[in-house]
């Protein structure tokens, strides 16, 4: 390596390395390192980082179940990186490494582990895949991370609860897919353990649930100004267990997508957020004052006949949130209000009574797989 000690970047994506080559330490002057590799049976360890102090940009770090001892981690001296924008940390982990005896069964406590790979608190960009412990260090939501805007928390099917993240002030993005156990998030994931007075959430602007397979219910506390102040984007796929109320308190610009998802008590008089009707029409209930949503894949009561009002309610929903070409437009603005529906799409229905009268006109109807629908919306110009 002594060849190359003033090297300043080292490009290794897309090569199918392993481990990482011995004595990589020497390259001090080493500025960009895209991916380190650990290696299960040699190479580099982590601690060859700790003299790559200039390393600045997005470091990864990939295949941590080889590491064999915390220590070893904590050697990476990640804290005293204060240029890097972004961490990200990617375990692999097959089904057979939790059969006792396997000899590539994980070695140490993983989140000690993750604990010694504290990173500096000028840190912007955060992402976890496949970590297998059971919770998170403390660090991961302190406060002291002033400048964390964005977080991706993903396969971590081990983990029975979620970081506190929201104490982290200048959190932006956050994404949580694939916690295959996880049941509950509860104020904890706002305040922390300590139950911090400090504001949650108070810079988030998009919030991602994906794949929560058996999260059940979500607590929110009831805050004078509401939760997530800022949130632009709330989207939950995917999450079948998940029934309870929805939180209330989200602005009134919030766009919410809810899919695959049975959640009840969508809409109210207090949220008046732009919501996915897929979950509305399984609880009955509608909002006038939402608007373009998108209907599909829901799961209907075949003995629940729709509301009277349901077309007209419907003013301005289009697929995909989707925006009127200005015809439509125009046309619409000449209809009286709640007379005429631009555009109503309903996919993948199993079975469900459409009830209408002739003031309630659409001008455009598509009704794609729908097994059962009786009688089928006959005011249609």
């Amino acid at each position: 390596m002594a060849e190359f000690i003033n090297l300043r970047l080292l490009d290794l994506v897309g090569t199918p390395l392993v481990e990482m080559p011995p004595g990589i330490r020497k390259l001090r002057s080493l500025q960009k390192l895209f991916n380190f590799v650990i290696g299960r049976l040699g190479g580099a360890d982590l601690h060859e980082l700790k003299e790559l102090s200039q390393l600045r940009g997005t470091l990864r770090i990939s295949e941590l179940q080889n590491v064999a001892f915390a220590s070893e981690a904590k050697d990476a001296s990640l804290q005293r990186k204060p240029f890097l924008n972004g961490l990200f940390l990617k375990w692999t982990v097959k089904a057979s490494s939790f059969v006792p005896g396997n000899s590539n069964a994980l070695t140490c406590d993983q989140k000690e582990v993750l604990k010694m790979l504290e990173p500096h608190p000028h840190l912007k960009t955060f992402s976890i895949k496949s970590y297998q412990g059971a919770g998170f260090p403390k660090w991961l939501g302190d406060s002291s991370f002033i400048c964390i805007a964005s977080i991706t928390l993903s396969s971590c099917n081990l983990c029975i609860s979620l970081p506190p993240v929201g104490q982290l002030p200048s959190l932006k993005h956050l994404s949580i897919e694939k916690f295959n156990i996880l049941q509950k998030v509860g104020v904890d994931f706002f305040f922390g353990e300590n139950n911090s007075s400090f504001a949650p959430f108070q810079s988030l602007e998009t919030l991602k649930f994906y794949g929560m397979l058996r999260w059940e219910e979500w607590i929110c506390p009831e805050l004078e100004d509401g939760i997530f102040p800022c949130l632009q984007k709330l989207i939950i796929q995917r999450c079948p267990s998940l029934t309870k109320k929805f939180p209330q308190g989200l602005p009134s610009s919030t766009e919410v997508t809810i899919s695959d998802c049975p959640l009840r008590e969508v809409a109210g008089e207090e949220n008046s957020s732009r919501v996915n009707l897929t979950n509305t029409l399984e609880s009955g209930v509608s909002s006038p004052s939402m608007s373009r949503n998108k209907l599909s894949s829901p799961k209907l009561d075949p003995s629940t006949s729709a509301t009277p009002g349901l077309v007209s309610s419907l003013k301005t929903y289009r697929e995909r949130f989707g925006h009127m070409d200005q015809q439509e437009e125009k046309s619409r603005k000449k209809e009286p209000k709640g007379a005429r529906s631009s555009h109503l799409k309903v996919d993948r229905l199993s079975q469900r009574s459409i009830d209408s009268s002739p003031r309630n006109k659409v001008d455009r109807s598509h009704c794609l797989t729908c097994s059962s629908i009786n009688p089928i919306v006959p005011h249609v110009d």
